[in-house]
């Protein structure tokens, strides 16, 4: 991929336009927001007795569940959530969940590699996928696609021109959509028509909604000049000119998001018991995750919370799954997750000695301050 631009990021962008505060305290509220209105809509006492956390409200004195014992909350108001809190959760299978996430992030890690291969960027294997797992890092925790910044500044503080940098994290993103539509279509079989249909249709919503709160904001430089759709059409062409290429790309994707859809399978069952019953058809889970992903596709809140988990949660419940388990098996996937990538972070970045350029990520804020003050102006 030769005569790429190179775009530089001026540095005097780091300490410009407006404070970042205000934009997100606002992006963390609303992620507040949406997961209590979730919590809501599955019905609050069923998701705290199914995910055990009633269990914990009772051990640890915030609710009395009868009169010997003390609490703020006097009594539960339903007997079959306490049974439900009191099930046993089979804590093998949330192991073989992290496991299952563990081998999920290899794959990605792997496919981010690839990707920098064949755009030319130097480096090896490990370098490269810390550099994407720095981003998902931050990602997860920061909104408005900073993750993703992140994951770019890492690539330049390795050599790489920015422009070959913010094209393989927009390929890379485009192979989601892939994935989706691949495992979208698989799952239809199972599905029928209608509840298909429905269950992509809501996702799409959360989607639109977040396109049009963010729709005043400005894209980063490279992303202005060049665009998502020509650098897909550009790599695409080159990636019909190595199949091999192609092949390695397309089925580390489908691979990832197959061991995503498993490991929430998996987290299901393992909360599954005698009264609590998460018994979710594969078919469904596989349609979870791909509401999930296209809900959060564009991320307003931190790492897309709140908005995956609605998107997962409207999939499985138009999908026949009960409200209180939906939202259940969407929260307890998602958390999780989260705490799987801690782990498997701590490894990455503690285990092995550190090595390589550290890339200077304040310059990632920087960039969003112009963007902001851009937006405000406009």
């Amino acid at each position: 991929m030769s005569g790429e631009r190179t775009v530089p990021i001026p540095e005097e962008t780091v300490e410009s336009g407006r404070p970042l505060g205000g934009s997100f305290a606002l992006s963390y509220l609303l992620a507040g927001l949406m997961l209590a209105g979730l919590v809501w809509f599955g019905d609050v006492w069923s998701v705290l007795a199914n995910t055990r956390f009633l269990d914990v409200l009772i051990r640890s004195g915030v609710i009395a569940y009868h009169d010997a014992q003390m609490g703020i909350i006097k009594g539960v108001p339903n007997f079959g959530d306490y049974l439900k809190s009191q099930d046993p959760i089979h804590w093998s299978l949330v192991f073989v969940a992290f496991g299952v996430f563990y081998f999920f992030w290899l794959c990605k890690g792997t496919q981010f590699n690839v990707l920098c291969r064949f755009y030319g960027i130097e480096g090896t294997w490990g370098a490269q996928a810390k550099a994407y797992y720095k981003g998902l890092f931050y990602g997860s925790y920061l909104p408005f696609g900073l993750g993703e910044a992140a994951t770019i500044e890492g690539l330049r503080a390795q050599g790489a021109p920015t422009a070959r940098a913010a094209a393989v994290v927009r390929v890379f993103e485009l192979l989601v959509v892939f994935e989706i539509l691949v495992f979208a279509l698989i799952a239809l079989p199972g599905e029928g028509w209608g509840p298909w249909l429905a269950q992509l249709l809501w996702s799409f919503v959360i989607l639109g909604v977040v396109v049009f709160f963010m729709r005043a904001g400005k894209r980063d430089p490279v992303e202005e000049k060049d665009g998502l759709l020509k650098t897909a059409r550009i790599a695409f062409r080159e990636l019909a000119k190595k199949p091999a290429t192609l092949v390695k790309l397309s089925l580390l994707s489908l691979l990832a998001h197959l061991m995503e859809s498993v490991a929430a399978f998996v987290i299901a069952m393992a909360f599954s018991g005698d009264n609590v019953r998460l018994h979710v058809p594969f078919a469904v889970i596989l349609m979870g995750v791909c509401g999930g992903y296209i809900a959060r596709f564009i991320k307003l809140t931190p790492g897309g919370v709140g908005q995956y988990e609605w998107g997962f949660a409207a999939a499985l419940y138009l999908g026949g799954v009960g409200a209180p388990e939906a939202v259940t098996v969407a929260l307890l996937s998602n958390l999780l997750r989260y705490a799987g990538y801690l782990q498997y972070y701590y490894i990455v970045f503690n285990v092995p000695p550190r090595s390589g350029p550290e890339p200077g990520y304040a310059r990632i804020f920087g960039v969003f301050r112009r963007s902001a003050s851009s937006a405000d102006a406009a």
